[in-house]
């Protein structure tokens, strides 16, 4: 079984927001609600380093977030966070329901037939409104995988292999 990083996005900081040092965050979770279960979370700025940091505040906007963290109280201090990724530790996670996984267990995953033919590996993901999509290569050709219960059959991350149905038109 591949590694699992110590941390996990939760968001990204895109411009501050007002001159009180809040930040708008655009969420990289499907569950933006996690953002107020934690006080403590990680800044991790393009620069590579990890600052613990506490929310004062949060609150929606649109689809984005408002975050007030502790020690940031002016327009200057938030410019300084643009661009940087908002983490907690993937201890702090809680547990994913049955059939929910990571991006980052999926990403390099082998796709299969149920009959085992070899369709490629799983590149990236896109995380579409009505599903997310399994964009998977090999050598020059792509495909695009709809992650649904008809094509996909059983994802055995012990194996690093996804199992599919072939529907007609997939490929």
């Amino acid at each position: 079984m591949r590694q699992r990083p110590e941390f996990i996005s939760l968001g990204v900081i895109t411009k501050p927001h007002g001159i009180k040092g809040e930040v708008l965050v655009f969420p990289l979770t499907d569950d933006p609600d996690q953002f107020k279960k934690l006080k403590n979370l990680f800044i991790s700025g393009i620069d590579g380093e990890r600052e613990l940091v506490t929310i004062e505040r949060i609150r929606k906007k649109n689809s984005s977030l408002i975050i007030k963290f502790a020690g940031v109280n002016n327009r200057d201090q938030a410019e300084e966070l643009i661009q940087s990724k908002i983490e907690k530790r993937l201890e702090d996670s809680e547990p994913l329901q049955p059939d929910e996984y990571y991006i980052f267990d999926l990403i390099g995953l082998n796709v299969l037939t149920e009959t085992g033919e070899n369709i490629g590996t799983v590149e990236d993901i896109l995380t579409l409104p009505a599903n997310d999509v399994y964009v998977v290569r090999k050598k020059s050709r792509e495909v695009l995988i709809p992650a649904i219960k008809d094509v996909v059959k059983k994802i055995d991350l012990e194996e690093e292999t996804i199992f599919i149905e072939l529907i007609d038109g997939l490929i």
